[in-house]
């Protein structure tokens, strides 16, 4: 224990329990120690007092509850940690005092702790604190007025009593408190004592009693318990004056009494006291006996005077014997009147009693009233001490009574101090809990945050080894298994709430994991896993943000005051924050229908139905029901709607698709299309479905979008570029030096508006914009692609690195809020063009191009006018019998295989036949395969035992190498009119085929690079190179240079011949073969790295041989004899 301590003292402690009747108090030494608020006791003050000393125990006295024991006097009981303790005092003051520094120190420390936990000075904090420091200032001396012995317990008679200072010494209830807060009781009180007196001794009392509590000196410490003279009623009580003087040489008082009784018969006599109590000191009993000095006069007709003695203190002993002998005589001869007057009231009551006692009796027989009155008569003494001995007997009752009235306004006092304080710090601890309830909310949603960028910091360390996203990512984490650990820690947390979503267990098992849209998710690598859980935890936690239900109040507010969904400022605002899921389908029927209104309402509500109806027998539907067929099963092969041709999706999709081509016959059908339509079919049904697609080709884009020559999407590849050339200078200019066409990529983004090159995700923000704001959404969105991965598109140094990594920036954009704001933000401040400009913009280019088309449209008529001039000489020829008939078919192409057969492809430009000739058997047959156009070339992927062929029909068609069947088709924008092959081994599965990088020589003067080339359907992404010439592509190979062993691709493009690097893509030189613009090489082949590459020229008997790197011509061979 320390050396000072603010309270301390002797306390007695009462067990409890079920046996604590049968166990004794023990007396400890307590000791409140401020530094932690518990009240500690020893066994003694001089264990107490040691420094080293250890408490027997401590009671915890921070949040405990203060009661007083009314049924055990001087008690009280500390309710702390769920225990009671029962503490007895050795007086009533004594124990005001421990309850009420207790409670004070208990505030304070409270009130000190509230601070340091960052939640604010509260008001009612600021209050108690307030409160406690005036207790500090205003607070007495630990005796508070009251005579040592009542601090005895606190260390003794002579260790001095510590300054209590936070103590509020103005809440304890004394004698004089009592007397000056409740005057009016004692008014009372005093009243009704006069009227009594009054009633029975016809005597009145001319002034109330005057009480004052006094301080008691050291020298008077052994007087007991009292702590000051109490209410005094000394002057009607002293039995003779014998007594009188004893109790006056004790305590010292003044007292003077003044009887007079009236003169004449008439009057009353009247009793009039006055005292006063005063201290040890001279001074203030001067003041006190000057003070206390009553006199009383009372007159009446009959004339006698009143008489009056009083006591004073003498100095000299004679005098004061004389003067006193006459007052008691006076004395005796007031007390003697007194008991005359006394008899005659006793007789005049005794006869008001009886007169009752007849009343009642009457009553009573009469059964008129029934009541009881009670009323003790008045005692009748048998001489004057036993009527002092009775007024003495009721003033120690009286006395008694007020001294227990004074414990108990104590105690209620305390408890009502003890009820505002509970209260009080109950709204302080609701204030607290609301604040930490608060904090809590903020670090939760700090929390969550935390493990959305922890989430999503797991996706961005997603790399691509081979620069393809279809070749595989890797997630490059450190740490080993511990972040799949924490991953499947907050997987299963997350799943308690959302059981929907995916489980490890779930992706490697054999159905995979199926998402809310119908989506089959079977990922066999750790990396791919790792990272579709981490998406999918992303996700979730975004629902869990304040913004989210903030968003969706918004839009339940929207819908609900909004009948029509026309363009406005909320609305755009709105939509681009995202649709959610349970209203996407409403808002995009409402957004469907706002485009097409006229239209339905020209064709009618059972339009659809009736286009259904016809599409059965339709020719038009059946000029694209095969290639419908085709598309079917490549739109959605991941999704359960759409996994299979007896799927209900399948099925829907195919009505929809042969009704629009009944809607629209100038279009038809037209690639992309099917992936508009099912995209419509995951949120809508089939009729809406239908009129989205009628919307997207009639009213969003321009009418030449989706025809065959694709003239309105090509002119918005050139409105783009020109987009790229204002943002991104620094990336147009490095395009431009590669000599790449973006346009070649980012045309399927805007055929199919996004479908496949997004995550679906962010392919759901973009169509919510895209319904509502039109086909500037998707410049908006390729621009933020760009964008975003400017930085690592200027770092590549090829053509089909370039590719690769704007491809795999769209299929990596999962950041769908950051991808729009990149988006939105970027049009307002770099100025995008309005719908109207790029309305404009597109006509000029739309313009351009078509002029373009019609030129080769042109040369194609002349070509075809030559060709039936042919066939009229042809025709002419037969019937003059100089050549056969021209209708048997024709050898279109054919092939070797590493078999030693041969394939060979004949048939008319309508349709073509595929046999097979086996040389070693001379034996050729059918293998029942009808390709339905000319097949213009023919190509063998050995390590696949795949065979493709190369159509006029503007397709690649897929045949198994062994049993001819037909494995898959392709969609290529125009004819492919030669094919050649590179194996990808980093791409081959363990144990599979290797896949081929297919390069196709089109007839539009292009190079298309199709990715990934196998048994199984490609996907829809297609590189395209344009040769820079008006001629189409005729021929492609590939072949070795002798230096450094790399591939390089020879692609024939009338008259000269482009050379690229097949790794990059890059070019690498260009050769012209002939002086004649009107030439075109007719065919390429590879001699090998030590021979070079063979060429011919059509028309001309030269065959040429170059060199692999096409630096010479190291052959010129005339085959003409």
């Amino acid at each position: 224990m320390g050396p000072w301590h603010s309270l301390s003292g002797l306390l007695y402690s009462k067990p409890t329990g079920p046996f604590s009747r049968f166990k004794s108090k023990r007396a400890h030494y307590y000791v409140f120690e401020e530094s932690s608020c518990r009240l500690q006791f020893y066994r003694d003050q001089r264990e107490a007092l040691q420094r080293d000393s250890q408490p027997l125990g401590c009671i915890n006295i921070k949040g405990a509850a203060i009661t007083l024991r009314v049924d055990e006097p001087n008690s009280f009981g500390i309710l702390s940690e769920g225990k009671e303790f029962v503490l007895q005092a050795e007086n009533h003051e004594s124990m005001m005092i421990w309850v009420m520094a207790l409670q004070a120190n208990r505030d304070a420390y409270f009130t000190k702790e509230m601070r340091p936990e960052g939640l604010g000075a509260t008001a009612s904090s600021k209050q108690l604190a307030l409160q406690a420091q005036k207790r500090r200032e205003s607070a007495p001396d630990a005796s508070f007025g009251y005579g040592r012995r009542n601090f005895a317990s606190f260390g003794g008679a002579d260790r001095r009593v510590s300054r209590i200072s936070i103590l509020d010494a103005s809440a304890l209830m004394t004698r004089s408190a009592i007397e000056e807060e409740d005057d009016g009781y004692l008014g009372n009180v005093t009243r009704k004592l006069s009227d009594s007196l009054s009633n029975r001794f016809g005597l009145s009392m001319s002034q109330s009693f005057s009480v004052s509590l006094t301080k008691a000196s050291p020298q008077h410490s052994d007087q007991g318990s009292e702590i000051g003279t109490d209410f005094n009623y000394d002057s009607l009580l002293e039995e003779s004056p014998s007594k009188s003087r004893q109790q006056q040489q004790q305590t010292k008082p003044t007292k003077r009494y003044s009887v007079s009784t009236p003169a004449g018969a008439g009057g009353s006599p009247q009793l009039q006291a006055c005292f006063t109590t005063s201290g040890r000191d001279s001074a203030q009993e001067s003041r006190d006996r000057s003070g206390s000095s009553c006199r009383s006069e009372a007159s009446s007709s009959g004339g006698a005077s009143a008489s009056g003695f009083a006591v004073k203190k003498s100095d000299a002993g004679d005098s004061d014997i004389r003067h006193e002998m006459e007052d008691l005589q006076k004395q005796n001869s007031a007390l003697k009147e007194v008991l005359r007057k006394r008899d005659t009231l006793i007789a005049e009551l005794d006869l008001k009693l009886s007169r009752l006692e007849q009343l009642e009796n009457a009553q009573k027989d009469n059964g008129a009233l029934r009541f009881n009155v009670t009323r003790a008569g008045p005692p009748r003494f048998k001489s004057e001490s036993a009527m002092l001995d009775w007024i003495k007997e009721k003033s120690d009752n009286l006395r008694h009574l007020e001294e227990q009235c004074r414990v108990l306004q104590n105690n209620n006092r305390f408890v009502n101090s003890e009820v505002r304080r509970i209260t009080s710090l109950r709204h302080m601890e609701q204030e607290k809990f609301r604040n930490q309830d608060k904090l809590f909310r903020e670090h939760k949603l700090q929390l969550e945050n935390w493990k959305r960028d922890y989430l999503f910091l797991l996706q961005s360390c997603i790399t691509v080894p081979t620069g393809d996203v279809s070749d595989g990512i890797e997630l490059n984490l450190y740490g080993g298994g511990r972040h799949k650990e924490r991953l499947r820690e907050l997987l299963e947390e997350a799943r308690v709430v959302n059981p929907r979503l995916p489980t490890f267990e779930s992706l490697v098992s054999p159905d995979g994991h199926v998402d809310s849209y119908g989506f089959r998710h079977s990922q066999e690598s750790e990396s791919m896993q790792l990272h579709y859980i981490s998406r999918q935890l992303h996700e979730h936690y975004a629902t869990t943000l304040d913004r989210y239900d903030e968003h969706q109040r918004h839009w339940k507010s929207f819908i609900a005051s909004n009948r029509s969904f026309t363009k406005t400022t909320e609305l755009k605002s709105l939509i681009r924050g995202g649709i959610p899921r349970m209203y996407r389908s409403a808002v995009w029927r409402e957004l469907i229908h706002a485009q097409v209104q006229e239209i339905r309402s020209v064709r009618g509500q059972q339009y659809y139905s009736g286009l259904v109806q016809r599409a059965t027998e339709s020719d038009i539907v059946a000029k694209h029901r095969k290639q419908i067929s085709l598309d079917l099963m490549r739109t959605m092969p991941g999704n359960v709607r759409f996994e299979s041709s007896d799927s209900e999706g399948i099925q829907k999709l195919q009505e929809i698709l042969q009704a629009f081509c009944l809607h629209n016959p100038s279009v038809g059908y037209c690639q992309g299309m099917n992936f508009i339509a099912g995209m419509g079919l995951l949120f809508l049904s089939k009729e809406d479905a239908f009129w989205l697609l009628v919307a997207v080709t009639e009213c969003y884009f321009h009418p030449l979008y989706f025809t065959g020559s694709l003239l309105g999407a090509q002119a918005d590849q050139l409105v783009l570029k020109d987009l790229i050339r204002r943002q991104m200078p620094n990336l147009h200019e490095h395009i431009s030096n590669l000599d790449i066409d973006v346009g070649t990529v980012t045309l399927n983004w805007f055929l199919a508006i996004y479908f496949d090159a997004l995550p679906f995700e962010t392919l759901l923000r973009l169509w919510d914009c895209f319904l509502l704001e039109g086909p500037k959404v998707l410049f908006r969105f390729a621009l933020a692609v760009l964008k975003s991965s400017e930085a690592a598109l200027l770092r590549q140094t090829d053509t089909i690195g370039l590719w690769r990594h704007l491809k795999a920036a769209a299929r990596l954009a999962f950041d769908v809020d950051g991808l729009a704001r990149t988006a939105f933000a970027a049009g307002a401040d770099a100025g995008v063009p309005s719908r109207r400009e790029l309305d404009a913009r597109r006509g000029v280019y739309i313009a351009a191009l078509a002029e373009a088309d019609e030129r080769r449209k042109r040369l194609r008529r002349r070509a075809l006018q030559d060709e039936e001039e042919e066939a009229e000489e042809d025709e002419a020829a037969v019937d003059r019998g100089d050549m056969e008939s021209p209708n048997q078919p024709l050898v279109s192409s054919g092939l070797s295989s590493p078999d030693g057969s041969v394939w060979i492809c004949y048939g008319d430009s309508g349709r073509s036949q595929v046999c097979r000739l086996r040389i070693e058997d001379n034996l050729m047959f059918s293998l029942g395969v009808e390709i339905e156009s000319q097949v213009s070339c023919s190509y063998s992927l050995d390590s696949c035992q795949v065979v493709l062929l190369g159509t006029l029909g503007m397709f690649i068609a897929a045949l198994d190498a062994g049993s001819g069947e037909q494995l898959w088709e392709f969609r290529m924008p125009d004819s492919v009119l030669a094919i050649c092959s590179e194996a990808q081994p980093s791409t081959a599965p363990i144990g599979g085929p290797r896949r081929h990088r297919v390069f196709a020589a089109l007839a539009s003067g292009s190079l298309a690079v199709l990715e990934d080339i196998g048994r199984e359907q490609p996907d829809s992404s297609v590189f395209f190179i344009n040769l820079g010439g008006a001629c189409p592509a005729t021929a492609v190979a590939l072949a070795q240079l002798p230096e450094d062993g790399g591939g390089v691709l020879w692609v024939a493009c009338g008259n000269f011949v482009q050379l690229l690097r097949s790794d990059s893509l890059d070019a690498y030189c260009r050769v012209r073969v002939s002086e004649c613009p009107f030439d075109s090489v007719l065919c390429l082949h590879d001699g090998g790295r030590s021979c070079g590459v063979w060429l011919a020229v059509r028309g001309s008997p030269v065959v040429e041989l170059w060199s692999s790197d096409g630096s010479s011509c190291r052959l010129r061979f005339d085959i003409q004899p």
